[in-house]
Parts: structure tokens; sequence; C-alpha cells
């Protein structure tokens, strides 16, 4: 059984752990995770635009002859 002293530090450091975990949602700004999407879509459209690149170059295939 806790005392209360040691409650009322228990309770105190919840609460600081709470609003470190606060803290770290305000590091990931509006911006942040803007610019982390936009990111993500260039990416992804690098992946499609490669993958239709290696299928006409594999399957494809125009040489004049």
């Amino acid at each position: 059984m806790l005392s209360i002293c040691e409650a009322q530090h228990k309770k105190a450091e919840d609460k600081k752990m709470m609003n470190g975990m606060n803290g770290m949602g305000e590091m990931m700004s509006g911006g942040m995770m803007w610019g982390m999407g936009l990111i993500g879509l260039l990416v992804l459209l690098l992946l499609v635009l490669g993958l239709g690149a290696l299928i006409k170059y594999l399957f494809f295939d125009n040489q004049k002859k």
C-alpha cells in the first residue's frame, strides 16, 4: 500500500510523462506532416513510373529492323 506522499509523487511523475507525450505531438506540426505526406507521394510516383518503364522495356521491345 502506498503512503500519501508516495501516491502524490507517482501522480506527479505520471503527469510529467503525459506532458512529455503531448510535447512530442506538438513537434509533429502540420507543416511537417504535409512534408512527410508529399515525400511519400513522390516516392510512390517514382515507384509507379519506374515499374512502368521496366514493364515497357521487358515486354514491349519495339526494335525496327
